[in-house]
C-alpha cells in the first residue's frame, strides 16, 4: 500500500466514523451502498446479464459447484478459475 492509499483510507474512515453516528445512519449507509453495487457494479458481471435487481433477494442463489463452474462469469475482469489458482 502506497502512502497515498494510506491517507485515502484514513480520510474515508475519518469521515465515516463522523457520519455514521446513529444505528439510522449505518442502515442508510448500508442501503445506500448496496444500491450502489447493484446498480454500476452487478450489470458489469457477465453471469448477471440483463438482470436489474433493486434488491440482493432478485439474483439468483448460486452454490460453489455452480460458482466455480463459472467463475470467470462472476467477475467483471473474467478471470478464469485456473489463473486464480495458477497465482496462488
Amino acid at each position: 500500500m502506497t502512502l497515498a492509499h494510506a491517507a485515502l483510507a484514513f480520510h474515508r474512515t475519518r469521515r465515516l466514523s463522523r457520519a455514521l453516528r446513529t444505528r439510522a445512519d449505518v442502515d442508510r449507509h448500508r442501503q445506500a451502498s448496496l444500491k450502489r453495487f447493484l446498480e454500476r457494479i452487478v450489470p458489469g458481471v457477465a453471469r448477471y446479464a440483463g438482470l436489474k435487481p433493486q434488491a440482493l433477494v432478485d439474483l439468483p442463489i448460486v452454490d460453489k459447484a455452480a460458482l466455480l463452474a463459472d467463475f470467470h462469469r462472476f467477475n467483471r475482469k473474467g478471470v478464469t478459475l485456473a489463473e486464480v489458482r495458477a497465482a496462488l
